[in-house]
């Protein structure tokens, strides 16, 4: 089971520094990181931390729909939808593809038989041209739709390439095979 927040750490967009583009990152993580996501209660529309300063009291849900971040909560829908959609998200194989710590940038592949996805992940303070070395069934010419922002990535050699991901950003890339 993975998580970002529970019931002994402060509100995990808190922990963000209540940013919540870096909070967005995060939750896409875990909706396509192998394991089971788990999502504390509240933190899919920015309930704040209560209690005393860097504990973990909490308050009670608010059921106050006017007092929800509903932009952060349709972003939590959509990753939710987005793992339902693909079996490699839930049972497939995980491959590191890319890592690099001057840039802060990094990416992985999940695989469930036809079902083929590369997760990039961009916490850098600049935006990061995709660049991602590839292995395995992917090749030239494979075109993969970027499943979050639109448009549409593809292989050239033995990277996938595509429009820049802005800073503290993730998203999703499915090969169209």
């Amino acid at each position: 089971m993975n998580l970002l927040g529970s019931h002994d750490t402060p509100r995990y967009l808190r922990q963000v520094g209540n940013d919540v583009t870096r909070c967005k990152a995060s939750l896409l993580f875990l909706m396509t990181a192998p394991g089971v996501p788990c999502i504390y209660y509240g933190d899919e529309i920015g309930l704040p931390n209560v209690g005393r300063p860097g504990g973990g009291a909490r308050a009670a849900m608010i059921w106050e729909r006017s007092r929800w971040n509903e932009d952060l909560r349709n972003y939590v829908k959509r990753c939710i939808a987005l793992r339902q959609a693909h079996p490699a998200l839930r049972r497939g194989s995980f491959h590191q593809l890319y890592a690099n710590n001057k840039a802060n940038v990094y990416a992985f592949g999940r695989k469930w038989e036809r079902d083929m996805l590369v997760a990039v992940f961009n916490q850098g303070e600049e935006d990061w041209e995709i660049r991602v070395p590839l292995g395995g069934p992917l090749f030239g010419g494979v075109i993969l739709r970027d499943l979050l922002r639109g448009g549409e990535c593809v292989v050239r050699g033995r990277h996938v390439e595509g429009p820049a991901l802005p800073p503290h950003s993730g998203t999703v890339l499915c090969a169209e095979v």
